[in-house]
């Protein structure tokens, strides 16, 4: 496909998002394209039918490329910019890794299907993180938020190193799914209205229905809780300092990094104010939890990963966990 370019240095950034009221239809995801040369800004629409059409933001009358990657409508699209591939996820529930070739075809690299009672709401790509165990291999790691409020963290990435189980096929690319172990005791009672991650403060932010604005680590380790007594509509991040907006009500609040960063706050995100994690904070009397957040995320070693082999084991994997509620906990 003529917009990626061989040896190029590809980039498709959020050209525009779900940001506080302003909603865009759920199945259309803007990206702006950068390659070697001049800036150029594209506009994705994931259609009822399973396809994807691609416009230039500057030429909306003339359609760039169009092509299938499902057979049913198509409710979210995601570039996953370090490996260069698409996500893709239809009203089936299959979800989808593929890329675009410089014939403006697809090639398709990895597909699962999720079990029908775990329908997704939100896709969320988290921001990247320099981790030292991965440094080589091109990965991304983006989250799917159902809509009971439930959510799981994903890794893909394209690794020739990994070793194979016996009989199971080398996957075109060498592309790999990865699922997260991560806490559950702390997720989401009702629908997640709003995600968004910051590499600056190394936070995921989320808010639901019920009033909740929940705090995460890049690895989905539970930090802190602000409680409101109505729904929020979405939350996002700032600026680079960490301060967030929230939407609701009709209004939009703007909370600072420091003020729910505190000691003052009292939604305290470890349990209760008797945890060892808080009384040892409260010893050292900072005024940002800066060294508490390394010895809780930083400090510990990252989390287990389950290599997802086949679509079936996806599909299996799922199942068990809503019938036996099983409660992963990092390592």
């Amino acid at each position: 496909m003529e917009m990626i370019h061989t040896g190029a240095d590809i980039r498709i950034l959020p050209f525009d998002t779900e940001v506080l009221n302003l909603r865009l239809h759920e199945s259309v995801l803007q990206e702006s394209l950068k390659g070697a040369g001049e800036r150029q800004e594209f506009v994705v629409l994931g259609l009822s039918k399973g396809a994807v059409l691609l416009f230039n933001a500057k030429q909306l009358s003339q359609l760039y490329c169009r092509f299938t990657v499902h057979r049913e409508k198509i409710k979210a699209v995601k570039y996953l910019k370090n490996t260069n591939c698409f996500l893709s996820i239809c009203k089936e529930g299959y979800l989808m890794f593929w890329q675009l070739g410089k014939d403006r075809k697809v090639n398709k690299l990895r597909n699962f299907r999720l079990p029908p009672d775990k329908q997704v709401s939100k896709v969320h790509v988290v921001v990247p993180e320099y981790r030292k165990e991965f440094e080589g291999v091109p990965q991304d790691r983006f989250m799917l938020i159902f809509k009971s409020g439930e959510s799981e963290m994903f890794d893909f990435e394209l690794n020739p190193d990994v070793v194979l189980q016996e009989g199971e096929l080398e996957p075109a690319l060498h592309a790999h799914l990865y699922l997260v172990e991560n806490e559950k005791q702390k997720e989401h009672d009702s629908k997640v209205t709003g995600v968004d991650s910051s590499k600056f403060v190394r936070l995921i932010v989320t808010s639901d229905r019920g009033g909740s604005v929940k705090f995460w680590s890049l690895d989905k380790r539970f930090m802190r809780e602000i409680t409101f007594p109505h729904s929020i509509d979405s939350v996002c991040f700032l600026n680079q300092h960490g301060d967030i907006l929230i939407s609701h009500v009709q209004r939009i609040s703007k909370i600072r990094f420091e003020k729910y960063w505190t000691s003052s706050f009292t939604h305290f995100g470890f349990t209760q104010t008797t945890d060892p994690v808080h009384l040892r904070y409260l010893e050292n009397e900072a005024t940002l939890e800066t060294e508490i957040f390394d010895s809780h995320v930083c400090v510990k070693p990252p989390p287990g990963r389950t290599r997802i082999t086949s679509e079936e084991h996806f599909f299996a994997l799922f199942r068990n966990k809503t019938e036996e509620e099983v409660t992963m906990v990092p390592n």
